[in-house]
């Protein structure tokens, strides 16, 4: 498992803003929902699934990432929900699970309440060329490798590109708060989003 290190200062998360900031999704973005096939089941993050259920994994090598995924819709806010727990990734089910055809999103935490950090807080050290390997609840594992990584400023971001509509083949896209902190709007300025295709 994966020791974290400190974050530098402009992903630090002030205390109050936590659960604000770690909607990934800003509320004047529309979400669309990407499914162009029969998803493979996953088991949801409510707290009555059994603790006995083997979650979906993700595994980033060269960040010594190992984490499992949750079953993650809208929020009310028509917001992409985020993961209860910081050290947990999220797989976003109005998009294709990861190696199906089209983009699947996951996303995950930069830093936690108190500013520790999180699942994808070194996410944008990740270079092209390195693997992500997502292996589903049958144990079929999947690995894609980085193509591209960019940050998007959340007022004039290109959803089509980051979500990957009309993108052909099989893509996973990592979504995580980058930029700097805005205290007004209890955000991030950015997103960071590392782009990836299935190795097939």
């Amino acid at each position: 498992m994966r020791e974290f290190r400190y974050l530098p200062k402009r992903y630090m998360l002030p205390a109050l803003g936590l659960l604000i900031a770690a909607i990934l999704v800003p509320a004047n973005w529309s979400v669309p929902n990407l499914h162009t096939g029969t998803s493979l089941a996953v088991a949801s993050n409510s707290p009555n699934v059994s603790k006995q259920v083997e979650l979906p994994k993700l595994s980033i090598p060269a960040l010594g990432i190992e984490a499992q995924i949750l079953n993650l819709g809208l929020n009310q806010q028509g917001e992409i929900d985020t993961p209860p727990r910081t050290e947990d990734s999220g797989w976003y089910n109005g998009s294709p699970w990861p190696g199906e055809a089209g983009t699947a999103i996951v996303t995950g935490h930069v830093s936690s309440r108190d500013g520790a950090p999180a699942i994808f807080a070194e996410l944008h050290s990740l270079k092209a060329g390195d693997e992500i390997r997502i292996t589903d609840q049958a144990g079929v594992e999947r690995r894609f490798k980085v193509s591209s990584m960019q940050d998007y400023d959340i007022n004039s971001a290109p959803l089509a590109e980051i979500y990957g509509i009309n993108q052909t083949g099989k893509h996973l896209h990592l979504i995580t708060c980058a930029g700097d902190w805005d205290q007004h709007k209890q955000t991030y300025s950015k997103r960071l989003v590392m782009k990836s295709k299935l190795i097939e």
